[in-house]
């Protein structure tokens, strides 16, 4: 089961429940639904993984981490931004987002898998969008943050962005990847990984 939620920024925060074990993909949405949502299928939520470190996927982070007891992973060349408003950008929303709790969070440097239950989350490190972007692949699903979206990729103007980098890893996506993977990603509509090499242009 996979529940999205999006936010003010037309950001998409993700539930993917399997059994009785859930993950969040990032965490700009409110608590009190995921709560409810986690209630109503009878699951725990296991962790929390972001994408990358921008403020409009992190907006939330700090009331999930009061409502829920579990560790926040990202990989570790954008775990600065989670202490740093410069960095994650959330100045330019009149905020000033800086994360208290340092120990809640586990960083990771390659591509990894983690196991609940019978939940298998796989870290796939995309930079171009910043240094530590990541996807996250949960069976046929893949969370792809703003490394690719429906028609289009995420901007590499901003604070650890980089375009001959994000080229690169589109290039993976493209050849390294199942074609029936679906697409979730962190702004716009869903869509397969099999329409968009086919119909995106940065593909």
């Amino acid at each position: 089961m996979i529940k999205r939620y999006v936010n003010d920024f037309g950001q998409n925060t993700y539930l993917h429940i399997e059994k009785k074990e859930a993950v969040l993909i990032d965490a700009a949405s409110r608590s009190a639904a995921i709560k409810k949502d986690l209630k109503d299928a009878g699951a725990t939520l296991k962790a929390v993984f972001l994408t990358h470190g921008h403020y409009d996927h992190i907006a939330n982070l700090e009331e999930i981490l009061e409502t829920f007891p579990v560790k926040v992973h990202i990989h570790e060349e954008d775990e600065d931004f989670l202490f740093a408003p410069s960095l994650n950008l959330s100045q330019l929303f009149g905020k000033s987002f800086a994360l208290a709790d340092k120990t809640r969070i586990a960083t990771f440097a390659k591509d990894e898998e983690f196991s609940f239950g019978a939940l298998r989350v796989l870290s796939h490190h995309t930079p171009g969008h910043t240094k530590g972007s990541v996807i996250y692949q949960i069976g046929d699903a893949l969370y792809t943050g703003d490394t690719l979206f429906k028609g289009s990729v995420g901007r590499t103007d901003l604070p650890g962005g980089d375009q001959e980098t994000l080229a690169m890893t589109l290039a993976r996506l493209k050849g390294n990847f199942s074609e029936k993977l679906r697409i979730f990603p962190g702004h716009g509509e869903e869509s397969m990984l099999k329409k968009e090499r086919r119909e995106n242009p940065f593909l």
